[in-house]
């Protein structure tokens, strides 16, 4: 079709200047003016016909300076471009190897933190908006958990330099270089603040002030290109943590030629661009308390940028006051997540996201977390309805307590499940079902007899390390630790537990709980992937309410 209209074109212009050649001035002048129209019609983009004539749209900028193989997410023309952006690249992830793995890197959680800082806790300028610079490496869980919290994304083409990149698969710096496709951006965006993953504006927002900076070195018309940033803190060098700069290709293109020579090769893109525009600019040097490497020296009161990765055994010299400033505004993060996925859940279903971790009030605390190695299971806490006894109201504040404490877990009464059973058979129907196990949102649901307080001082992440290995968890509780309070059940346990539930409601007759938790657990003990944990620090219970927990002679077995 484009192929046909295309040579109708040509011949309706063959003939127009063919009649322009035999025709008077006049006619001439009428054509010309016929041609100058039609050319105005098509550039203006003509959108509708309103009752004072047609309504045009200008063409944007972005649409022919943007290079073909960049691709903002959402698009411009449902989300319009703002005239300057903050920009951090992630350009590879260790789950881009392991796609099945729905967990945040180190630096995805940072931008993670990032996104919620800057569209949610601080106030941007007007014309300023934060974009995630992502390669095609990045998988869907962690962009889904980007856009959700209101980033916006740029797929640009990873960039490797040869001699200097590393090229082994995974590297940190693998492709580091990546970062220079930000000098692309020319009249895409007038300025850029880039800044890494790992350095937050937690406490202050400089925004504003640092893009100040940038307009009032324009005056009186001064027509340097500008470049600032902050020297790191162990050399004479820029360090490329945070910087800010008006993009230009003809930068890009120099950089790219340079960056496999010396000295430019020296420190990865660091020495790059820091020798390029010692060379070509005169670089403004901001404080550098917009940019304090925490990890090496103290944070002050003055601290703006905390280069720093809070979240690393290594890097905890940064004291409590430094850690809380952290910890306070990743609960708040948690807990917009879970907002987000419980609207999710309860209209389209999986949000697709990833929640980040859950952080105490303390660094031990938080240690204990990250050690165990199961930050990003998340937990469903299910309230058994029994026949005779009903949860009373001190045991379900402590649960719902527990529940809420750092966002750790989402809280569930069998009763709210329609159509379910009471009892454990309609725990374990319930358990299995797509809005927990069944579906994309929970590791593991831990169903509570009645009778079970729940200790909020004992955080279930850092105990679920100890259950790597289980699909089904007990408890030495009361009875001389024959009995068990709980039931913890693990994701890859789900369709199994299913198959047990329908088979004991189909079995047509009534089954006691003490009956049912025995099938149970022979069912998975078969497949030795039963744990029976010694030491119980996650819950207390009075000795009256023991009746009602779970007996099994595996308890007393090993």
């Amino acid at each position: 079709m484009l192929i046909q209209l295309s040579l109708l074109a040509v011949r309706y212009w063959k003939a127009v200047f063919r009649a322009a050649v035999n025709t008077s001035k006049r006619a001439q002048a009428v054509l010309f003016a016929l041609t100058l129209l039609t050319i105005l019609w098509f550039s203006m983009e003509p959108t509708s016909l309103t009752p004072y004539g047609f309504l045009f749209r200008k063409s944007p900028g972005w649409k022919k300076h943007l290079p073909s193989e960049f691709l903002f997410i959402p698009p411009p023309t449902t989300r319009p471009l703002k005239k300057n952006a903050i920009m951090t690249l992630l350009a590879s992830s260790p789950s881009a190897l392991n796609p099945e793995t729905r967990e945040l890197d180190w630096y995805s959680f940072g931008a993670t933190l990032q996104t919620y800082l800057y569209n949610h806790h601080h106030k941007l300028p007007d014309d300023t908006e934060y974009v995630v610079m992502i390669t095609p490496l990045i998988p869907h869980h962690i962009r889904q958990t980007l856009l959700s919290l209101g980033a916006r994304l740029l797929v640009v083409p990873p960039l490797q330099i040869k001699g200097v990149s590393p090229t082994q698969k995974g590297h940190q710096y693998e492709f580091v270089h990546t970062k220079l496709q930000m000098w692309r951006l020319e009249n895409v965006y007038s300025s850029i603040l880039s800044i890494d993953a790992d350095l937050f504006h937690i406490r202050t927002n400089p925004i504003p002030t640092l893009f100040q900076t940038l307009k009032d070195s324009k005056k009186p018309a001064n027509t340097v290109v500008f470049f600032g940033g902050c020297k790191d803190c162990c050399n004479n060098e820029l360090n490329v943590g945070l910087f800010l700069f008006e993009p230009r290709v003809r930068d890009f293109n120099a950089m790219v030629d340079l960056a496999s020579t010396e000295p430019y090769n020296k420190h990865m893109e660091q020495s790059l661009i820091t020798t390029y525009f010692n060379e070509t600019t005169n670089i403004t040097w901001f404080d550098y308390q917009q940019n304090n490497m925490v990890t090496v020296s103290k944070s002050t009161n003055l601290t703006q940028g905390f280069h720093y990765k809070f979240w690393h055994e290594k890097y905890g010299n940064a004291g409590e006051e430094v850690y809380k400033l952290f910890q306070e505004r990743l609960v708040e993060l948690r807990g917009l997540q879970v907002r987000l996925m419980r609207e999710a859940a309860s209209s389209s279903g999986d949000a697709g996201i990833v929640l980040v971790p859950v952080f105490p009030d303390s660094w031990e605390r938080w240690g204990d977390i990250r050690n165990a190695n199961a930050m990003y299971q998340r937990v469903a806490i299910l309230s058994m309805s029994h026949a005779a006894v009903k949860v009373g109201d001190v045991e379900e504040r402590t649960r719902v307590d527990y529940a809420n404490t750092f966002h750790q877990a989402d809280y569930f009464r069998q009763t709210q499940f329609s159509g379910a059973s009471v009892g454990l058979g309609g725990a374990l129907k319930v358990a299995a079902s797509r809005e927990l196990l069944g579906g994309n949102s929970y590791e593991w649901v831990w169903i509570l007899s009645p009778g079970v307080y729940l200790n909020s001082e004992r955080l279930i992440h850092g105990r679920l390390g100890a259950f790597r290995e289980a699909s089904i968890v007990l408890f030495r509780d009361c009875e001389d630790r024959k009995l068990s309070g709980s039931i913890m059940i693990r994701k890859r346990a789900a369709e199994r537990v299913r198959q047990y539930a329908d088979d004991v409601a189909m079995r047509g007759v009534s089954m006691n709980d003490s009956s049912i938790f025995e099938g149970l657990v022979k069912l998975f003990g078969y497949f030795d992937q039963v744990k029976v944990h010694d030491t119980n620090e996650l819950y207390w219970y009075q000795f009256p309410s023991c009746k009602l927990f779970f007996n099994n002679s595996l308890l007393t077995s090993q």
